[in-house]
């Protein structure tokens, strides 16, 4: 099926750097594929999209070549989407950089400045038979464009039910079917056809996900539930009348045998051929999360799944690869945290509760169980004291040493906010705390407190906290960039006065010879040697309106399900 929109999954695509710090003093931007968008086949290669960059995977090898913007044309490294065209060009939709297409050689780049694209995010791909491109963008409509001239669909010139494009697909006329957040369209060229709830048994108006079979048959799926329709007759799959196990279908391909493969949000992988329904998940089969966002199959008719935070399996009707998993006995399988205090215990912070190991036996703490106000156990630190801090999502700040728990929040404390999502303690004893609501230090009696208002902080969400070896506080916000703090002034480094690849700073860490290694959601690592001045990678803009379109894009606990 080609076009298919692929949603989110995770990945690790682990690149190994050498000799990066005998450079000049400047940023180097490396990227980690934490986050995978889309999967493509092109005869022997998979194409797999990441939060981190590209990367082309050789099936039979399993060698992989990595692609970003600092060692090629892509404008941008998070991948949304992939299609190939009969050419066998790779066609790339990114977040916030647009369209790119790559032919084994040259990188060409079309975004809002240079064509007609509407707007520099792209949400879903897919080529027709003349070789046409479509493009779904976020709020800006249809794109189509045929290498030399692009059409503009939207609300106001079509009967696009709504700008918001969430996937696309092409059947054997090649009709273009369009699923949006309002309902799915389908356009011949000349013509469009509406369908909603109200006119059609569509069980939803949220189209996540669509394929077409050979029979030409397409395929919906929706956040309440699957669709087939064959032109004339829709037939309308759920919980209620069969074997899926969840209603909001986020992933569907078909494979050569004609069986429709449905992935859910978190309620696992469904296998349809029509009469029977196959049911995998995590417990009954080797598929390591339940949230399948991705399927696509490869030439030897494996099919691929990717889930949304354990990795991509691969399934070949009895045998299960499983690639960048994790398994333990653990409260939780999400990690949020980690931490080591002096007797060699490490501690871990986890969506459900905090975990602790000595080596060979394992403590468990929940709010059941103990003074822990929260079990998403967002950040974690220890003293030399041999006290735990422990932050959590929405309870607050912890204390616990070995016995004794304390708590402390908004309500009885200097804390900002509850959502604690960074804690680091400098050579003082200090507490730093970073929220949502801005960061906090904390001496054991007194509390200060930093936001946008007061002080030099650029944004109030502060994700990430570290000390250099002079005492100033590196600090990452979740989209206005880094801030250093000597305490007393303030510096901060974004994408536009420096080669800061991000805005949104995930972890910060400094190495033996005190570069700063920073870590971003989107835009990969980068590392700054504080021997030198900060290298501008991008071209510097003048006027305000001319920046680059920034994505406010979701932190992982809050999550925008339509992208």
């Amino acid at each position: 099926m080609k076009g298919r929109f692929s949603g989110f999954l995770l990945i690790a695509c682990t690149l190994i750097v050498s000799s990066a710090l005998s450079q000049n003093p400047e940023w180097i931007n490396y990227t980690n594929g934490d986050q995978v968008t889309a999967v493509a086949e092109q005869d022997d290669y998979l194409w797999i999209g990441t939060f981190g960059g590209l990367v082309q995977l050789d099936k039979s090898t399993g060698t992989a070549t990595f692609y970003n913007k600092a060692n090629s044309g892509l404008p941008d490294n998070r991948i949304t989407s992939i299609a190939i065209d009969d050419d066998d060009n790779v066609w790339i939709g990114t977040l916030g950089g647009g369209l790119a297409k790559f032919d084994g050689s040259n990188w060409s780049v079309y975004n809002r400045w240079n064509s007609e694209l509407p707007n520099n995010h792209i949400s879903s791909l897919a080529t027709d038979d003349d070789d046409n491109v479509w493009a779904g963008t976020s709020d800006g409509g249809l794109v189509q464009f045929d290498g030399d001239n692009w059409s503009v669909y939207n609300t106001s010139n079509a009967e696009l039910p709504s700008n918001r494009i969430l996937s696309l697909a092409v059947d054997d006329d090649d009709n273009i079917w369009i699923g949006t957040s309002d309902g799915l369209a389908m356009f011949d060229g000349d013509n469009w056809s509406v369908y909603n709830t109200s006119n059609a048994e569509l069980p939803g108006n949220r189209i996540l996900s669509l394929a077409v079979d050979d029979d030409d048959n397409v395929w919906i799926g929706t956040s309440d539930g699957l669709a087939m329709f064959d032109g004339d007759n829709w037939i309308t799959y759920n919980t209620s009348n069969s074997g899926l196990l969840g209603n909001t279908v986020s992933s569907l391909a078909i494979d050569s045998n004609g069986s429709v493969w449905v992935g859910t949000w978190d309620d696992g992988l469904t296998q349809f051929d029509g009469s029977t329904w196959l049911v995998y998940n995590t417990s009954n089969s080797e598929l390591p999360d339940q949230w399948v966002e991705s399927i696509a199959f490869d030439d030897n008719g494996n099919v691929w799944i990717g889930t949304w935070e354990d990795g991509v399996a691969q399934f070949d009707g009895s045998t299960w690869s499983v690639y960048d998993t994790s398994n333990s006995r653990l409260p939780n399988n999400r990690i949020l945290s980690l931490a080591f205090d002096d007797n060699g215990n490490v501690w871990i912070g986890t969506e459900g509760g905090l975990a602790q190991f000595d080596g060979s036996t394992w403590f468990t703490y929940d709010t059941l169980n103990s003074g822990l106000p929260n079990n998403d156990v967002s950040a974690l630190a220890t003293d030399r004291n041999g006290n735990v801090w422990i932050g959590t999502w929405g309870g607050g700040l912890a204390m616990f040493d070995g016995s004794r728990w304390i708590v402390y929040d908004s309500s009885n404390s200097g804390l900002p906010g509850n959502a604690v999502s960074a804690i680091a303690i400098d050579g003082k004893g200090n507490v730093w705390i970073g929220t949502w609501d801005g960061l906090a230090r904390f001496d054991g009696s007194d509390w200060s407190v930093y936001n946008t208002s007061n002080s030099g902080l650029p944004d109030q969400w502060v994700e990430s906290i570290a000390f250099d070896a002079n005492g100033n506080v590196w600090i990452g916000t979740w989209g206005g960039g880094l801030a250093r703090f000597d305490g007393r002034n303030w510096t901060v480094y974004n994408r536009w006065n420096s080669g800061l690849p991000d805005q949104w700073i995930a972890a910060i860490a400094f190495d033996a010879n005190g570069n700063v290694w920073i870590g971003t959601w989107g835009g990969g690592l980068a590392v700054y040697n504080q021997g030198g001045v900060v290298a501008v990678q991008q071209k510097a803009h003048t006027n305000s309106q001319s920046f680059p379109q920034q994505q406010n894009y979701s932190h992982p606990k809050s999550r925008n399900s339509d992208e």
